[in-house]
């Protein structure tokens, strides 16, 4: 069926989507991020450790960003389960205090300046 046989309606949706995927493409095309970039990750991403063991979390970024590190627990006050023995800019050593049950302590680490890029571990002591 040649295009001027189609109905004028079906001739009017193809034009408009065809618009818009022009309109997408050109948008990822002037976006400046990477859409093919690694994702932000902790690593590990889970860990066990026992009482007075310490367990290093670094970060995918390596040394190029400053990471901003948080420590919460789901069992109150995350320092009766942890302590933070260490840091670096991209790099955080946590070494067990008490057993966390089962409760866990869970390590949010964001690039500084950059919302986007989070990411969370999450850490039992056992005895």
């Amino acid at each position: 069926m040649h295009e001027n046989q189609w109905p004028h309606g079906i001739r009017f949706f193809m034009r408009i989507g065809i618009i818009a995927v022009a309109a997408l493409l050109v948008a990822a095309c002037a976006s400046d991020k990477n859409p093919l970039e690694p994702s932000f990750v902790v690593i590990p991403d889970a860990a066990t450790i026992s009482v007075g063991q310490s367990q290093v979390f670094t970060t995918s970024e390596g040394h190029h960003a400053d990471i901003l590190f948080k420590i919460n627990s789901d069992g109150g006050d995350w320092r009766q389960f942890v302590k933070a023995t260490g840091q670096a800019s991209d790099a955080i050593q946590l070494t067990g205090v008490k057993p966390t049950g089962d409760k866990k302590v869970y390590l949010t680490a964001q690039v500084s300046g950059d919302s986007s890029k989070i990411s969370v571990a999450v850490l039992r002591v056992v005895q």
